[in-house]
């Protein structure tokens, strides 16, 4: 590719007319056939980016240089890669990590122009040379992957520049500041800033009519002879790919279905000995790999691709001697990773992709299989989870990887799948503080990426989230709570005792007492007029001056002499229908027949949408038998008009 570029200015006018015609829409998409995962982040059009064209074309066509080629040019004139030491800098962060005992370490800033320069500071302690590329889009700083040599950083400008940019670049003691893209990238206004910076005695922009354009041009000035192409619509395979840029190669772009003008006039004049294109055919199309194939005159172009992006990774990391560190980057979002090339080349290590809560399971087994000790993870916990940080390293110590999924959002309420042990923090060493039971609805106080903070009854703690799928009471089924039918009219005549007698039932269906009715009506609390403090009147009674009943209060604390009774006062009518699919019936005051009735809840059914009534008023009036227990369904819109006059409700658990 490298030594003769002959453009005429007929050719050249092509390549102008052709790259305006080239559409972007899809830009934004960075979708794959075989591979779904859609970019998080949306890219800037690269359109117009011409103008800083027409000066690259004025300067390299002129009467001293009629064929533009890099043999005519000394490296001190305009090709970079001559007297580079990509060597790891002594004194810098990334020796110390190297050769001390730690396995992982994470790189991150708290945007990913911070993260840019953390990678800077990270390996580089000076740098003759600079690259500044744009933030908001990631093809020029991938393509910049050609400039790094293992040697200078890349910078990300994010529209404007700022004073950590200028103060890292004064740290490097940079003399040259390479600029990628036009001036709709990057600016004149920041140009001329970076003139100004301290020591900076040359601010150099290299660039094109589009991405693809760009990325050819900036192989027109590396000392570079191989190639590689890579997808500049869909960012994850030319991330990957950056590491083979240690083998004397430029990362060029291509469309998926056409090669551009520029990139085809590259290739007509290619005189290397190796051509690697990354990416199946969803990203680069049999065609365009064909039409590299034919213009080169190569017998074999190498074709280096995966089942998806992470597999795609992990064959080119297979391609290449591995020094035992990889480099672990977001296969979903482009903007953390973008700097990392310089950092591959320098020490030799693969860039693998992940999702941000998933390793896949190419990577997992390349890890597994290649004498890996060290990670270095590009991103905070919003774009690489902790946990996956987590699982990097396990792997790498022989250890198996723990929630290798992505985390289940839950809602409000969950059911708990299995019986599970809770714990006083999201940690598996941590105390132990309850159980819960398999199938329980449970309800959802706190949760972070793979634990939630959950409450039933008494028991509040921590439980992994694997073990829980999202509550709806349709999914959740048809529960009927048997408890045994007690009459508040025969053998006991007791028309005014529907609340202690519907209590009783509950309190008999899970076994907590045998009492019989008129004992346990004989011992209730009383009061003489206040049933906040206990049964007003007297249940054997029909007729009375005083208005007999019991509050749910003090109702619930004589149940708790016999068991699990709680006062649930002011509960909707969903959190009766989740007591009662958790197997627990519900005392509510309701006005079924006539007014102030109390009647024992026990089943639901979401698809009849009805609740089942133990009443234990069996009157004939009422259409029971009082020889006969009275149960039925009655439909949920009834019931909940009537409750939900006072929302008066004892649950038994």
């Amino acid at each position: 590719m490298k030594k003769k570029k002959i453009l005429s200015l007929l050719l050249l006018s092509t390549i102008l007319v052709n790259s305006f015609n080239i559409s972007y829409a899809d830009e934004l998409s960075d979708v794959e056939t075989k591979d779904k995962t859609v970019s998080t982040y949306e890219e800037f059009s690269d359109e117009n980016e011409e103008e800083t064209l027409e000066t690259t074309i004025k300067d390299e066509i002129s009467p001293t240089n009629p064929t533009n080629a890099k043999e005519d040019l000394s490296p001190n004139e305009s090709l970079y890669g001559a007297n580079v030491d990509n060597s790891v800098d002594e004194g810098s962060v990334l020796e110390d990590f190297l050769n001390s005992s730690n396995i992982i370490k994470r790189i991150s800033g708290s945007t990913r122009v911070e993260t840019a320069i953390s990678i800077s500071k990270f390996q580089n302690i000076q740098a003759d040379k600079v690259i500044i590329a744009d933030a908001r889009k990631y093809a020029d700083a991938l393509s910049g992957s050609s400039l790094t040599f293992g040697e200078y950083p890349i910078l990300l400008v994010d529209g404007s520049i700022n004073n950590s940019i200028i103060n890292e670049i004064t740290r490097l003691k940079a003399s040259e500041v390479i600029i990628l893209g036009g001036k709709n990238s990057i600016s004149l206004s920041v140009e001329n800033q970076l003139n100004n910076i301290e020591n900076v005695e040359k601010v150099t922009r290299i660039s094109g009519a589009d991405r693809f354009d760009t990325s050819v041009q900036i192989s027109k000035k590396t000392l570079n002879n191989n190639l590689i192409i890579a997808s500049g619509e869909f960012f994850p395979d030319a991330l990957s790919a950056s590491i083979l840029a240690k083998n004397k190669a430029d990362l060029v772009l291509t469309t998926k279905n056409k090669i551009s003008n520029s990139l085809l006039y590259s290739l007509q004049e290619f005189t290397g000995n190796s051509i690697n294109l990354v990416g199946g055919t969803s990203t680069i199309s049999n065609d365009v790999l064909n039409k590299v194939k034919n213009t080169t005159n190569l017998n074999t172009i190498n074709r280096i691709s995966g089942s998806n992006r992470f597999d795609t990774s992990v064959k080119v990391a297979s391609s290449v001697t591995n020094n035992g560190t990889v480099i672990i980057a977001s296969g979903e979002s482009f903007p953390d990773a973008l700097s990392a090339s310089t950092l591959a080349q320098k020490i030799n290590a693969p860039i693998l992709l992940v999702e941000k809560y998933v390793i896949d399971n190419s990577v997992i087994n390349y890890i597994k299989n290649n004498d890996i000790t060290k990670a270095i993870v590009l991103g905070g916990v919003n774009t690489i989870a902790a946990n996956t940080m987590n699982n990097i390293e396990r792997l790498i110590l022989g250890q198996d990887i723990v929630n290798n999924a992505k985390p289940i959002s839950l809602g409000e309420y969950v059911v708990i799948n299995s019986e599970q042990n809770t714990y006083i923090s999201p940690d598996l060493n941590s105390k132990v503080v309850g159980k819960f039971t398999n199938n329980l609805i449970l309800k959802v106080l706190e949760q972070n990426d793979t634990w939630a903070k959950v409450n039933y009854d008494t028991t509040t703690g921590w439980v992994e989230k694997k073990y829980f799928s999202n509550y709806s009471p349709t999914t959740f089924g048809k529960v009927v709570n048997k408890v045994p039918y007690i009459s508040q009219l025969k053998p006991v005549y007791a028309p005014n005792g529907c609340e202690p007698t519907s209590l009783l039932m509950g309190l008999q269906g899970k076994g907590y007492t045998d009492t019989g009715l008129r004992a346990f009506l004989d011992n209730m609390p009383k009061h003489s007029s206040n049933p906040q403090k206990g049964y007003v009147g007297i249940p054997y009674n029909s007729v009375s001056d005083k208005f007999q009943t019991i509050d749910p209060e003090p109702l619930a604390n004589y149940g708790k002499k016999y068991g699990n009774v709680v006062n649930i006062q002011g509960a909707t009518i969903n959190d009766i229908i989740r007591e009662i699919q958790n197997g627990n019936t519900v005392v509510a005051y309701v006005t079924l027949f006539w007014n102030n009735h109390v009647v024992l809840i026990t089943g639901y059914d979401p698809k009849a949408d009805s609740f089942y009534i133990a009443d234990p008023y069996n009157h004939e009036k009422a259409g029971a038998n009082r020889n006969k227990s009275f149960y039925y369904w009655k439909n949920r819109s009834t019931v909940e008009r009537l409750y939900n006059y006072r929302k008066f409700a004892v649950v038994i658990r």
